[in-house]
């Protein structure tokens, strides 16, 4: 089930990379109310104060992890351009309408495709593993107390992951 409400782009909060923050003022009968929501420019285009947006509210309405923010779907009275055409085959949001293509590490065209070609174990490289990426922090600065000059290497897996772009703590480690 999907709660969807229209609303108005008030104000930009704040933008990061691949990401925007919004004050969207939602009629919904009985009341008027503002929600926070959260637009991906790549997919939606960039809302501006005074846009009419729709809004997905399932997880908002129901208190779930997003944070307590609506989702943007769709700037319906000025859609993004196509995006340019790029190399990549793997389809994010199967199966659902605002799928999108993007380029994975092993596809040929990709920059990195041969980035695992010398591989053949990780034996002796420390691996954790957390179900939060907002443990990010914590991991890393145990691990740099140990070892200050370590590279540290973050997977996203993409079953059920949070979309990059929103995670404020991945693009604060960003160095």
């Amino acid at each position: 089930m999907i709660r969807w409400r229209s609303g108005v782009v008030v104000r930009e909060r704040t933008r990061w990379s691949g990401a925007a923050e919004y004050d969207v003022r939602v009629a919904d009968e009985p009341t008027e109310q503002t929600v926070c929501a959260v637009a991906y420019p790549d997919l939606v285009g960039w809302p501006q104060p005074g846009d009419r947006v729709l809004l997905n509210v399932t997880a908002l309405e129901r208190g779930l992890g997003t944070g307590g923010m609506a989702l943007v779907v769709a700037v319906p009275d000025r859609l993004p351009a196509d995006p340019p055409e790029r190399p990549g085959h793997l389809v994010k949001a199967r199966y659902m309408p605002e799928q999108a293509m993007v380029l994975g590490v092993d596809e040929q065209d990709s920059p990195h495709h041969e980035v695992l070609r010398d591989a053949d174990s990780i034996d002796g490289m420390p691996v954790v593993v957390a179900d939060l990426h907002s443990a990010l922090p914590a991991i890393i600065a145990g691990l740099r107390a140990d070892r200050p000059d370590a590279r540290v290497v973050y997977v996203m897996t993409d079953g059920g992951a949070l979309p990059a772009a929103f995670s404020r703590t991945v693009h604060g480690l960003r160095a």
